[in-house]
């Protein structure tokens, strides 16, 4: 997810049981409120901020050797599996 708060903008990478896979298409179904929470927290409890949640983090992807660093950029890059809606283009237009 991606928190900005006064044009700042911080990612994080929240677990939580906010989501679901439907069951019946090919949609994950996301608690907006369940994310808040995790977006509050993140930033020191303030209240005024906007979140985006930017994609699914796939752990399996994450080489064995690798599975006990933390992620960062270059070493050990965040395998997130961005949702179709955050496409390069409408990602861009939207800013």
């Amino acid at each position: 997810m991606a928190v900005r708060q006064r044009g700042d903008i911080q990612p994080f990478v929240v677990g939580n049981d906010g989501g679901h896979f439907c069951e019946q298409c090919p949609v994950v179904v996301l608690e907006h409120s369940i994310f808040e929470e995790s977006a509050v927290f993140g930033m020191g409890f303030a209240r005024d901020i906007q979140f985006v949640v930017l994609g699914l983090v796939d752990l399996d992807a994450v080489p064995e050797e690798r599975r006990h660093l933390a992620f960062d950029d270059q070493k050990n890059p965040v395998p997130l599996v961005e949702f179709a809606s955050m496409g390069r283009e409408q990602t861009r237009a939207k800013r």
